[in-house]
Order: C-alpha cells, then sequence, then structure tokens
C-alpha cells in the first residue's frame, strides 16, 4: 500500500473530500491533490500536515507503506509560500476564534447573570408557592370550620325550628284556655252581676221589710205595753180567782 493510499483510506473513513484535508492540513488543494495522484513525491513536511489533520503521528501514518518521504536538505518554495498562507489563514482563524472566545465568554457570563437571575426568580416562586400552599391550607382549615359551624347552625335553626313548632303549638292550646277562660269569666262576670242585682234588690227588699218590720214591732210593743199597763189596773189572777170564789 502507497502512502496516498493510506490517506485516501482516511479520508474514506472520515468521509472527506480532498478539499476538506487541504483545509484541515493548510497545504494548498492543488499539492495535496498531485500528493494523492503520485504526481509528486511526499516530502516529511507534507506528511507532517497530513498526519496532523488526520489526528495521527507521521510515523503512524507512513508505517506500513512502500513510499519513500524525501528528507532532501532543499526547502521547497511552494511548500513555504504555502505554509506561509496557512500561518496567516491561522493567524486569522486564531483572532476570529478569539474574538468568538470572548463572545462565548460574555455569553457565558451573561447566562450565568440569567442563570443567578432565574435561580432567584426560582427562589422567589418556591417561597411564593410555599405561601400559596400555606394560605390554601389556611384557607382549607378556616373552609372546613365554616363547615363546622354551618352544620352546627344547621342543627341549632333546626332544634330552634322544632322548638318553635312546639312552642307555637303550646301557644295555640294556652289562646284556646284562655278563650275558655274569657268566656268562662264572661259568663261568672254575668253570673255575678245578675247575682248583684239580686243581692241588690233583696237588699232593697230587706230595707223595707226592715222598715215594715220595725213599724210593726213598735206598733206591737205598744200593744205589750198597753196589755202591761191595763194589767197593773187589774187585780192578779190569783186575787181576781180568790174574789169569784168568796
Amino acid at each position: 500500500m502507497t502512502l496516498s493510499e493510506r490517506v485516501r483510506q482516511h479520508l474514506k473513513d472520515r468521509n472527506w473530500s480532498q478539499a476538506q484535508l487541504a483545509q484541515a492540513s493548510g497545504l494548498d488543494p492543488s499539492v495535496v491533490s498531485r500528493l494523492l495522484a503520485g504526481e509528486r513525491p511526499w516530502r516529511k513536511e507534507h506528511v507532517a500536515c497530513v498526519a496532523a489533520a488526520l489526528s495521527t503521528t507521521p510515523e503512524d501514518l507512513i508505517e506500513g507503506t512502500d513510499t519513500s518521504v524525501d528528507d532532501g536538505a532543499e526547502i521547497d518554495a511552494e511548500f513555504v509560500a504555502t505554509l506561509t498562507k496557512a500561518h496567516g489563514a491561522l493567524v486569522a482563524e486564531n483572532a476570529r476564534l478569539e474574538a468568538e472566545l470572548a463572545a462565548a465568554n460574555s455569553k457565558v457570563k451573561q447566562s450565568g447573570d440569567d442563570q443567578q437571575k432565574l435561580a432567584q426568580q426560582v427562589a422567589d416562586l418556591q417561597l411564593a408557592l410555599e405561601r400559596e400552599k400555606r394560605s390554601r391550607a389556611a384557607m382549607e382549615s378556616e373552609k372546613r370550620a365554616a363547615e363546622m359551624r354551618e352544620a352546627e347552625l344547621t342543627r341549632q335553626v333546626s332544634s330552634l325550628s322544632a322548638e318553635r313548632s312546639r312552642l307555637m303549638v303550646n301557644m295555640d292550646a294556652a289562646r284556646r284556655q284562655i278563650a275558655h277562660v274569657q268566656a268562662a269569666y264572661a259568663k261568672a262576670a254575668e253570673t255575678a252581676n245578675r247575682n248583684y242585682a239580686v243581692a241588690k234588690d233583696l237588699e232593697q227588699k230587706l230595707s223595707t221589710a226592715k222598715g215594715v218590720a220595725t213599724v210593726t214591732g213598735l206598733f206591737g210593743l205598744a200593744m205589750v205595753v198597753g196589755n202591761a199597763l191595763s194589767d197593773d189596773d187589774e187585780p192578779p189572777p190569783r186575787a181576781r180567782n180568790r174574789r169569784r170564789r168568796a
């Protein structure tokens, strides 16, 4: 296996093109094309750049191949130009990467600040959630207490309703009793009035009778007195009898 075949196998395994290999190695695409086509001998510098692009060492890349590497002292002007161009590109790429790194660091810092804000917001939300839970638990407790009070009031209302019904029954009975008592009182008053009239009539009659009795008594007394006086003028009964006997 030649070195070019080994490199093509690496490209196939990575699904790379020659242009991608040239960009990764810093070599000119025409140089890479001629190296892989066998139109140009591999130099040590070429092997080092390609090995670095393929993430391996020059020794591992060359091992097992039948391609000799030109290790001449002459410096390939085209290679120098390619390296110079690649160096410029690397410098520009490094500058771009540094700018991207700075932007990324800024984004990371901003992300850290945002994360801290989000963490604070999460903590605030958790605190608000805990407060809401406690408030809801208190509301549930108050609701249960209100339901218990409502049930107790309902029982009291039911008891009072039953008591009211009983009192209304008693009141109706009392009203009937009062009506009965009033009727009896009216009847008793009527009887009393009638008795009073009778008593007054009797009193009047008694008064009249007393007057008559008084007159009669005086008359009788006069008669008694008169009889007594006449008896004094006459002798006693025994004397009269004696006289009659004589």
